[in-house]
Parts: C-alpha cells; structure tokens; sequence
C-alpha cells in the first residue's frame, strides 16, 4: 500500500486471513521463533515504511512499536529485546517510549522497568 497510487473502497471485497494446517494464526502463536518472526516483520515494516517517508512522526511511530514489543517480551526474550532496543537507537532515539500509567512509571522509576513488568505479572497471576 505503501507503493500505491491510490487507495479505492470496494464494499463487496473479501479478505483472507493465514491460518497453518494446526489452525493456528501467526499471531496465536507463542514460542522464540514467533516471537523472533514478530520482531522481524516489525524490522521489514520499518524498512518499507521509512523508504517512503522518513521523518521524526514516522521513526516515533516505530518507536512506540518496538517499545511496545519490549514491554511484552522483555522477560521471556531478553535477547531480541535489546534488538529492538538497538533498532531504537539506530532510529536516533536514545530509549524506548513507553504508554503506560502514572503508578506504573513511578514503579518503575524506583524499581527499574523489568522489575516493575515483573511486579505487574505477579499482581495479575495474585
């Protein structure tokens, strides 16, 4: 769409969704490899995204994306995390920009960020 002239509205259109042989949707899926997969199409859609329009709205834009990821995954894949912490930098940004409440930040500012998503795991599994 990126590339596209123009963008047209059919109201009779029809859109496929993939699902595997298992039943499973690329986004139910959970484990390194989706996960790994998820963080790659994120890397492809900033690629893609900034050929067409590289600004400071855009790259913040992939910046909430990435931070979003490493919020989600930052205990399970520590690993792919700080990839995309290194994607946030390479954008020129110095750390990621989370949107999350008041009392989470304050928990975090005194805890550190991955002990307060621990926090929140723990108060969600009580």
């Amino acid at each position: 769409m990126l590339n596209a002239k123009a963008i047209k509205f059919c109201e009779k259109a029809y859109a496929y969704y993939r699902i595997s042989m298992d039943g499973l949707s690329l986004s139910k899926r959970v484990g390194y490899k989706s996960t790994e997969s998820l963080l790659f199409s994120f890397e492809m859609c900033e690629k893609h995204i900034l050929e067409a329009e590289n600004s400071f709205r855009v790259k913040n834009a992939l910046r909430l994306l990435y931070s979003y990821f490493i919020y989600s995954y930052c205990l399970q894949y520590p690993a792919l995390c700080e990839k995309a912490k290194g994607q946030i930098k390479n954008m020129g940004f110095r750390a990621p920009s989370y949107k999350v409440g008041k009392k989470f930040k304050f928990i975090a500012f005194l805890i550190g960020f991955e002990a307060a998503v621990r926090l929140r795991l723990l108060i969600k599994k009580w």
